[in-house]
């Protein structure tokens, strides 16, 4: 019976390293323009995105001001990598999201126009600053941005 104690306890403590090498990315971040890299596409006046994040869950809120942007997006989905599915707009939203370390890779599929976005989040040390590496395949190619958040 101790030896299951133990046994017990330290797959708990295993679990308790294991997520906090997992960063929470709850907060308020705005875009930080001269440190962001759009390429190509014209970067948006504004970009701010507001994150819910209790493991498993994750809820990510986009406000965007700019020629060819959505004013307001919001998805929700699992970090464990089970699909979540939305539908924005009549159009159905395939969501997925794991970890790879501390970075989270969340991907966004609409099937319906020939879209994915595959993004890849990672935090600073001090918390302050959001990394976001974003790919997006459609019919006309592939474009890469690096969207660097500061948070408020």
């Amino acid at each position: 019976m101790k030896a299951f104690m133990m046994a017990m306890a330290l797959m708990v403590f295993a679990g308790s390293a294991v997520a906090a090498d997992k960063p929470n990315f709850s907060g308020i971040w705005k875009m930080d323009p001269a440190k962001s890299a759009y390429g190509q596409v014209p970067p948006p006046e504004l970009f701010v995105r507001r994150i819910e994040h209790a493991e498993p869950m994750i809820t990510i809120v986009e406000e965007q001001r700019g020629v060819g942007t959505t004013p307001e997006t919001s998805r929700k989905m699992k970090t464990d990598g089970t699909p979540t599915v939305e539908t924005i707009n009549g159009a159905a939203l395939k969501l997925t999201a794991v970890w790879e370390g501390s970075t989270l890779f969340a991907q966004t599929a609409i099937e319906s126009f020939g879209v994915a976005f595959k993004d890849r989040m990672s935090l600073s040390a001090d918390g302050k600053t959001l990394t976001s590496v974003v790919k997006i395949d459609s019919a006309q190619g592939a474009v890469e941005l690096k969207i660097v958040f500061e948070r408020q």
